[in-house]
């Protein structure tokens, strides 16, 4: 059994694949980890780690999907490794989407007080 598992291409399996869609997922719900290396840095590991998973140069390891699930415990392990569910685990897709909703409030009250900023600006200096 463990002579099987050492001899296991895991981007053969599609486990890379899969790991790459949850990032990718994980990315379109949170901003702030949008780009790769911003998203590396907060699992704890470098741009070119997660770039080699990416292109497939080298598979995805233990410590990195460890460190992965420490960040964001809503990814679905059991999806990534064998394939099966769905990427999130169901239980925390209703919370992620709405602290993607605030979110996406939060960033759209920040640009209304600019732009209501910058009209106030605008008009006292057309007052002048």
């Amino acid at each position: 059994m463990e002579e099987n598992i050492k001899k296991t291409n895991f981007s053969e399996l599609g486990v890379c694949d899969r790991f790459v869609e949850a990032i990718e997922k994980l990315q379109s719900i949170y901003k702030e980890y949008k780009k790769d290396i911003q998203f590396a840095t907060a699992i704890g590991v470098s741009k070119q780690s997660l770039s080699n998973i990416r292109n497939q140069n080298r598979g995805l390891t233990l410590r990195v999907l460890y460190l992965t699930k420490q960040k964001f415990p809503e990814i679905n392990t059991n999806y990534i490794i064998a394939g099966e569910g769905e990427v999130l685990l169901s239980e925390n897709k209703e919370l992620i989407q709405k602290e993607s909703e605030i979110q996406e409030l939060q960033d759209e009250n920040i640009r209304l007080k600019a732009h209501l900023y910058e009209m106030i600006m605008n008009k006292n200096e057309d007052k002048k």
